[in-house]
């Protein structure tokens, strides 16, 4: 009698619950995924340049499509030789335009840069400002583009359920040779850990890693969240002084990569 109440006992047990497949994770994030939203949340970053680490923390708001302002702090710590050890940024994009504050890296002056933003989403630089800068779903489809992933759970980050995926580098994935950073990390990458929002699909966790043991390369987390947001229009608009000396800003400017990375 005993061994049939326990096969009976087996056959009435709930089974375990089967982890989804990276394919269902991103459908689902696809899914829920704002796109052209308005939206505030804070953000820290850090990047391994050898001996030297950069850490920035900052606030990004968005207005919707090409409306988007950031607000950035940074410290190099040891500072290269010739840079300062801190300094501030601003970019505003303004609908027809990117704008870029930034510290000179040899005087205390500021510089000014501005590119009209279709002529650098072409050149592929819109990618570099946090999330896109202003369609939270191009970072998913950034990260598919770059990364083969696989399912590794579910987490509580800040009282917001995430899925966690990791993810190796795919050999034919697209190269910005004219990104010396970027492939300077990509150099020495070895994985990436993803944590997004199952929610909204916001990629709140982005980490890339070099061998085992060693600090990551670059981390970059948002926190404070808020979806559309009421947001005062002046945020989007922006004016150099009048004697200000605004260069076009090509590629290569170094105030145009704040935040950047994938």
């Amino acid at each position: 009698m005993l061994p049939i109440l326990l096969l009976l006992a087996s056959a009435c047990a709930p089974s375990p619950q089967e982890n989804p497949t990276v394919e269902e994770v991103l459908r689902k994030v696809r899914e829920v995924v704002p796109k052209n939203p308005r939206y505030t949340a804070d953000f820290e970053e850090s990047r391994s340049l050898g001996p030297t680490t950069v850490k920035a923390t900052g606030h990004v708001s968005c207005g919707g499509s090409r409306l988007i302002r950031l607000q950035i702090e940074t410290r190099m710590s040891p500072p290269l030789p010739g840079m300062p050890e801190k300094g501030t940024q601003m970019l505003v994009a303004d609908g027809e335009y990117l704008w870029v504050e930034a510290p000179s890296p040899f005087t205390s002056e500021k510089l000014f840069f501005r590119g009209r933003l279709d002529e650098l989403e072409r050149q592929g630089a819109g990618g570099r400002l946090p999330q896109g800068p202003d369609d939270p779903s191009k970072a998913i489809e950034q990260l598919v583009e770059q990364y083969a992933f696989a399912y590794r759970g579910e987490e509580d980050l800040e009282g917001r359920k995430v899925w966690v995926l990791e993810g190796t580098p795919r050999p034919d994935a697209p190269k910005d040779e004219d990104d010396e950073m970027a492939e300077m990390l990509r150099a020495k990458l070895k994985s990436v850990l993803v944590k997004i929002g199952k929610e909204d699909g916001w990629v709140y966790h982005f980490e890339m890693r070099g061998d085992p043991g060693t600090p990551p390369l670059q981390l970059r987390r948002y926190s404070n969240l808020r979806w559309n947001p009421e947001l005062d229009p002046a945020l989007f608009k922006f004016a150099p002084p009048p004697d200000a000396k605004v260069q076009d800003m090509a590629m290569e400017a170094p105030a145009s990569r704040p935040g950047g990375g994938r």
